[in-house]
């Protein structure tokens, strides 16, 4: 009798530990969450703007990585942190949104929520808010306001995971008011900082988890607040910090434990944040554990079902970008790159700069013209010329403008421009360029010649400004130059001339509408003006530059160069990637 009472003893023990972890397993909670950006129009494996496809990530290739994280963590949120609809000729689908093909893969994906990007307000106001409207899920922007002070986007929501509350605070960077003036006339843009002040006592005490799903670079741009680590210092309580805008990879915790993820660009990555909640004793939920990675899309295939859904914007975009407009003829319009991965449009004039250079005056008659390299490999070769081979060259959507300005401050912008390169140093073999800056910001001019002497320091590198007929060019004459929009609202208006010392002449868009894009101008131009026909020579009183001030051994280059080109030395980039050739080789390399 007394074994069988020890035997239900014990039995009731084993129950009743059983019982106890049961419970404490059903009171612990995954939560998983996951960040696409930057995906800018890439909503399948093809670059529809230079007719390639590629295995290096889609939106619809995300789509099947979430589908696979998803089956094994259930409790998961989908964030996406902006710069969606725009770039890889989304624009083709401007007047359509419900049919935008990023749209229709975007809404079969079950998005929890999106955070506008600066690029999303690139088309305006109407079509923004008609993609907001046909969304199936929240958008947010908390810092944007119409005239009457009202709110475009949602400030954040809040959301329940098998109750866990998450709070996901969304805003875009200020900047936007920099690059998209016209846009934003009549609107207000804060500080994250300043919206900060009015959200954080709605959310405060709402939630056990607290992201950030800001369209925001990590470190400040232009100001000082509009950068993540600025915005963590005041708001540490913040579990994890969603970057975006510089299409860096990010996986890292910071010293107070906030994670900080970015997951590259256009649909390259995935970024995965998993919390672990548990019920204390009073049955609230507290953060036990946290994990973070990074998952590639490389190879991973595109989503089927997303595939079909957006068969028809594909098709349509894939006609647009094969579409002929003329005829190349005589030879590429950039020759082989001396050092493999290095394009020779930065370092000499070329026909292809030549070409975008005589464009923008052509249709502005400027005197002066100025153009970056958007890809790093642009070119235009030998035979018939598609829409892509001109988008390959002018990547970007761009509007043109011109404005009037004196001589001094011509040289004033040049030599902003010329801080792209390194200074040289005794000892160096090859040029290189600042890895904090982009190669789009490095401007090359025609209608002018000059020397960029990178024996001096920033800010005193332009010498010989003269004009194609050999005379100077005198700092008090004033001269009308022609440049991009971007370029216009970005550097001459903000940085370079804020008080309004220059002033605008044309604004092609009042005139053309659309057909003011740089692109579709270098399409009408060899069309109308050139008969159809183009070849790779270009007037070089026109187009002249020289970079000068440097004296490097030339054997020693020659060999640097040569194990360059054959994979032995591989060429500096810099951290974010985004930047290639940001340290200039020397004889040390050669060990």
């Amino acid at each position: 009798m007394k074994r069988w009472i020890v035997i239900l003893a014990l039995f009731g023990l084993m129950m009743s530990c059983s019982k106890e972890s049961s419970q404490s397993k059903s009171h612990r909670v995954v939560v998983q969450v996951l960040q696409t950006s930057d995906v800018h129009g890439k909503f399948i494996n093809h670059e529809y703007a230079i007719d390639e496809a590629t295995t290096t990530g889609s939106l619809a290739a995300v789509a099947t990585k979430v589908a696979e994280l998803r089956k094994e963590y259930p409790h998961t949120i989908l964030i996406d942190t902006g710069d969606t609809f725009q770039d890889n000729s989304n624009e083709l689908f401007i007047p359509d949104a419900v049919n935008n093909p990023m749209l229709l893969a975007m809404n079969m994906m079950d998005y929890d929520s999106m955070t506008v990007g600066n690029h999303e307000f690139n088309f305006g106001i109407p079509y923004l808010l008609e993609l907001r409207d046909n969304l199936n899920f929240d958008v947010l922007g908390a810092n944007v306001y119409d005239a009457q002070g009202e709110r475009l986007f949602k400030p954040y929501k809040i959301i329940e995971k098998n109750g866990v509350r998450v709070a996901i605070v969304g805003m875009v960077t200020p900047n936007i008011t920099r690059w998209d003036a016209d846009n934003l006339r009549g609107y207000q843009v804060t500080t994250p900082l300043e919206e900060m002040n009015f959200i954080w006592n709605e959310i405060a005490d709402e939630a056990d988890l607290l992201i950030f799903a800001n369209h925001m670079s990590w470190a400040d741009e232009y100001q000082y607040g509009d950068g993540y680590a600025t915005l963590l210092e005041f708001y540490p309580q913040f579990h994890l910090a969603l970057v975006a805008h510089e299409h860096s990879r990010i996986e890292r915790e910071e010293p107070n434990g906030t994670i900080v993820l970015e997951p590259s660009s256009r649909g390259a990555y995935v970024s995965q944040a998993l919390f672990t909640f548990e019920k204390d004793a009073e049955g609230k939920y507290q953060l036990v554990d946290k994990s973070f990675q990074l998952h590639s899309t490389k190879d991973i295939p595109d989503d089927p079902k997303i595939v079909s859904k957006t068969k028809a914007g594909h098709e349509f975009a894939l006609a647009d970008a094969r579409r002929v407009i003329g005829r190349l003829e005589g030879g590429s319009l950039v020759p082989e790159p001396t050092i493999k991965g290095v394009s020779q449009a930065q370092l000499e004039p070329t026909a292809m700069i030549a070409l975008i250079n005589d464009v923008q005056r052509f249709y502005t008659d400027a005197d002066v013209s100025s153009v970056a390299l958007f890809i790093p490999n642009s070119n235009m070769h030998v035979g018939d010329i598609s829409k892509a081979n001109v988008s390959n060259i002018y990547k970007y959507d761009n509007m043109l403008r011109s404005y009037r300005m004196s001589g001094a401050q011509l040289k004033e912008y040049m030599e902003w421009s010329a801080t792209y390169f390194n200074q040289f140093e005794e000892g160096d073999l090859t040029i290189s360029y600042n890895p904090s800056i982009r190669m789009y910001n490095y401007d090359m001019f025609g209608g002018v010649q000059y020397d960029i002497d990178i024996s001096q320091p920033v800010g005193n590198r332009i010498k010989n400004l003269r004009w194609p007929d050999g005379r100077a060019v005198s700092p008090s004459e004033m001269l009308t130059i022609a440049v991009n929009d971007y370029r216009a609202q970005t550097t001459l208006l903000s940085d370079l001339f804020p008080d309004d010392t220059i002033t605008q002449v044309r604004d092609l868009y009042d005139e053309l509408g659309d057909g003011s894009r740089v692109r579709d101008l270098i399409i009408r131009y060899i069309q109308e003006e050139k008969g159809g026909i183009i070849d790779n020579s270009f007037d070089r009183t026109q187009h002249n530059f020289r970079i000068i001030g440097y004296n490097w051994d030339e054997a020693l280059r020659k060999l640097v160069i040569e194990k360059v080109n054959n994979g032995t030395i591989n060429l500096p980039t810099s951290t974010d990637g985004r930047t290639p050739n940001v340290r200039s080789l020397r004889a040390e390399d050669l060990n």
